[in-house]
């Protein structure tokens, strides 16, 4: 899929609704971003990620801050016309670069811990489902190349994360 065909509306009896994108699909973008701007150690504005479905999203930045190894940026979710709990909010992303070579994604504030077995993610970890980690793990390696290694932390603030839905 294309930009074009991610702003054209999608047809609901008989209403044209606006396009949106997901929670999951700005914690990737944030990720992104701010991996990119620790390694270049200069703040970036917009940011592009291709969703699981092929759609590219070319998204804006905002509160850009870098400080030595670490990163922070955050993407406002839009959920186009099928609006959720997570609409018009900022989730950020901080990526502090290591040495281990492995990424770790972590939940902050605003994001849910696992509580139940069933979803397929270790209790106690952070609500944040398969694909989104994946996507957001993908993203950050993709930025930092392979030798490299990344702590990922995801947070949502002013969101509760009481009962809070998975990113």
């Amino acid at each position: 899929m294309s930009e074009l065909s991610f702003d054209a509306p999608v047809w609901h009896h008989g209403k044209a609704l606006r396009k949106g994108y997901t929670t999951g699909s700005c914690a990737t973008a944030a990720a992104k971003v701010a991996a990119l701007m620790v390694l270049r150690q200069h703040l970036i504005h917009q940011v592009s990620i291709v969703t699981p479905s092929g759609v590219t999203l070319c998204l804006n930045v905002e509160s850009p801050h870098i400080e030595g190894q670490q990163a922070i940026a955050a993407i406002r979710k839009d959920g186009g016309d099928d609006v959720d709990a997570t609409h018009g909010m900022l989730i950020f992303a901080r990526v502090t670069l290591n040495d281990s070579g492995e990424i770790t994604l972590t939940g902050g504030e605003g994001i849910g811990t696992v509580t139940r077995k069933g979803i397929g993610l270790p209790l106690g970890s952070a609500a944040i489902n398969r694909t989104p980690r994946h996507t957001i793990e993908s993203a950050v390696r993709e930025a930092i190349g392979p030798a490299r290694g990344a702590d990922v932390e995801i947070f949502c603030p002013g969101r509760r994360s009481a009962g809070a839905k998975d990113v």
